[in-house]
């Protein structure tokens, strides 16, 4: 959904977009019921049977709600995709070998990539 939302941005006036910051986020989730739709998915695409979810303590009390509405409003902007989407379509790419070594390839890392083009 970002990668489109990137290319219709593109097309837009300038005047629509300059200056402004949107969020575009489909779902609002915590952490934790991130790591549980992730590990539901996988455990429905996978053979690895039921994956455990371990949390650490934290004094970390940190929480965030974003809304979407300014950039449904303004730009008519409404993802498509869900969170069990998109990790039915990582495993779909994982098992088609779309990935070259995911774990160590520098492509996969927005640091090294930078740092590899002198942005960071």
């Amino acid at each position: 959904d970002i990668v489109d939302l990137y290319i219709k941005m593109l097309g837009y006036e300038s005047g629509l977009i300059a200056g402004e910051a949107f969020n575009a986020g489909y779902q609002n989730s915590s952490i934790r019921e991130l790591a549980n739709t992730i590990k539901h998915e996988i455990e429905e695409h996978e053979s690895f049977g039921e994956i455990d979810i371990v949390t650490t303590p934290s004094d970390d009390i940190r929480s965030y709600n974003i809304s979407s509405d300014k950039i449904k409003h303004a730009l008519g902007y409404v993802p498509e995709k869900t969170i069990e989407n998109a990790v039915s379509d990582l495993c779909d790419a994982f098992h088609a070998r779309r990935y070259t070594d995911p774990l160590a390839n520098r492509i996969y890392y927005n640091i090294k990539q930078m740092q590899k083009i002198s942005l960071a």
